[in-house]
């Protein structure tokens, strides 16, 4: 989940509501406004992967937004530091605790 702290964007690590899944690519879509295609990764990784650990798919309008940022932050980041992100924030997708994610 991300937090806007004092005009900057930051990402928080930890458990995930699965019910959140919806607000990752709309976060990194805020995030990307801001050039921050650090972060915007950060969170497209771990709306994939929480998308991956609950079974669930990504809504047209959604879509459309990670793939906007997406192709963004490949942009200014580079292939090789994106995949890197990417993974990262797949990694603190966590579902651990919530009904049915045990």
């Amino acid at each position: 989940m991300a937090v806007v702290a004092d005009g900057a964007m930051v990402v928080e690590v930890g458990l995930v509501d699965p019910s959140l899944v919806d607000v990752a690519p709309l976060m990194a879509g805020i995030a990307a406004a801001r050039e921050a295609h650090t972060e915007a990764a950060v969170l497209l990784g771990r709306a994939t992967g929480l998308l991956e650990a609950t079974g669930g798919e990504l809504v047209l309008a959604d879509g459309e937004i990670y793939q906007r940022v997406w192709s963004a932050a490949l942009a200014d980041l580079g292939e090789d530091r994106l995949t890197e992100l990417l993974a990262s924030g797949a990694r603190g997708a966590s579902v651990t605790g919530f009904a049915g994610h045990d």
